[in-house]
């Protein structure tokens, strides 16, 4: 299964639609951006929330909470590393890792690859690109890869404000 979301979800736009292999509007993304900590609230075609993440506050590394419709939650955190990125997901046992400035990474545990995410061309606009091996995963899936936007744009934001 393949859904796509749009690139640099967390700019100026707190509403963003993501879709299908058909390209068809699946969930629906409504964020409160002007917060201290990000939250993000994911629904379907039937305005029923399926997800919700929140960023927790006072790490040295970020980490953000997915609280998934069927009442599990887990936690998706930055872990240290020199050259590549890398996430753990709590309570999952996935991991995370790859060249996010490149648009390229996977999720994984000791049985192999979950899901791929890479950078996508469609129409005039940047997607994320992700490929889901089971579905699933999907849902928990989708949460991990918005926890991960979130933790880039938090990072993109302390760069611009650092280097002003």
């Amino acid at each position: 299964m393949k859904l796509y979301i749009r690139q640099k979800l967390f700019s100026i736009v707190d509403k963003f639609t993501i879709k299908n292999e058909h390209l068809e509007d699946i969930y629906f993304g409504h964020g409160k951006f002007f917060t201290i900590a990000k939250q993000l609230t994911i629904t379907d075609n039937d305005n029923q929330e399926v997800l919700f993440l929140k960023e927790q506050l006072w790490h040295f590394f970020p980490h953000i909470d997915v609280h998934m419709k069927n009442q599990s939650s887990f936690l998706v955190k930055k872990r240290f590393a020199f050259f590549t990125q890398k996430y753990e997901i709590t309570s999952l046992n996935w991991e995370v890792e790859g060249n996010f400035w490149a648009h390229q990474y996977r999720i994984f545990n000791e049985n192999g690859t979950i899901a791929t995410i890479e950078k996508a061309w469609l129409s005039l606009s940047d997607y994320y690109e992700v490929d889901i091996v089971d579905s699933k995963d999907t849902l928990a899936i989708l949460g991990i890869v918005l926890a991960i936007d979130i933790a880039m744009s938090k990072a993109a934001a302390a760069n611009n404000s650092s280097s002003h």
